[in-house]
């Protein structure tokens, strides 16, 4: 799975927008514009979170503690039998602990 998609499924489980480039010509001046909430954005690019990146652990994290779910969350990450992985790794290894909230979520059907 690329970054872009990992960011994607965490934004959706998250209840977060993600936002999708309008076609050039259908915008009405120079700024990028959300082709789905109509946000504009400088630059050549809409922006979404990068929960892939060092900074975007931490915002992750702060995204799911916020969801209701987060001590279920909390529980599956010190349930896993990685004896190789310290909780902290899941906050420092960059793009960890997105796929971690995905897996988790995923499993939960």
């Amino acid at each position: 799975m690329t970054n872009e998609e990992i960011n994607k499924k965490c934004c959706t489980i998250l209840g977060m927008h993600w936002h999708e480039d309008m076609p050039s010509e259908l915008r009405p001046d120079s700024h990028m514009l959300c082709k789905v909430c109509g946000t504009a954005f400088t630059g050549d690019h809409v922006i979404n979170p990068n929960f892939c990146d060092d900074a975007g652990a931490v915002r992750l994290l702060r995204e799911i503690k916020k969801q209701r779910w987060y001590v279920e969350f909390v529980i599956f990450l010190w349930d896993l039998k990685d004896v190789d992985m310290d909780t902290y790794d899941y906050i420092i290894a960059p793009g960890l602990l997105a796929n971690k909230l995905i897996e988790w979520k995923e499993g939960k059907g």
